[in-house]
């Protein structure tokens, strides 16, 4: 695995945590817990990017558009059956979770996207 994409995401995680912080204490849509969201958003885009560096090394444009769908599609349904499962399993502080998860998700996603594409640029 790329060390300067985990040095990137270290520092992008280290953001999103200061940020949800400050937000904790101003607005109350932050869920409390958003800390093992973090966790959890950090390890999913480790090991998507992983696989996606595997499709993206290959010279053949189907297995990069193979392993880009993939891990989009896995990281998807994942985050899905957490959420169900959260929702399911407790019942206070749905809307707060579900709020700050897909926050989460769509930050991770795009920093995920964006990293991955400064690194097409180059190739």
């Amino acid at each position: 695995m790329n060390s300067s994409f985990a040095v990137l995401l270290t520092k992008f995680s280290l953001l999103v945590v200061l940020i949800a912080l400050v937000l904790q204490f101003t607005t109350p849509l932050i869920y409390p817990h958003t800390w093992g969201m973090i966790v959890y958003f950090f390890g999913i885009t480790l090991i998507s990017h992983k696989i996606m560096e595997k499709g993206t090394a290959s010279k053949d444009a189907i297995d990069s558009y193979n392993a880009t769908m993939g891990t989009t599609a896995i990281r998807l349904f994942l985050s899905l059956i957490v959420v169900i499962t959260y929702i399911y399993l407790f019942k206070e502080n749905k809307f707060n979770f579900a709020f700050t998860f897909f926050i989460l998700y769509f930050l991770f996603t795009a920093f995920e996207i964006k990293t991955l594409l400064s690194k097409l640029r180059k190739n």
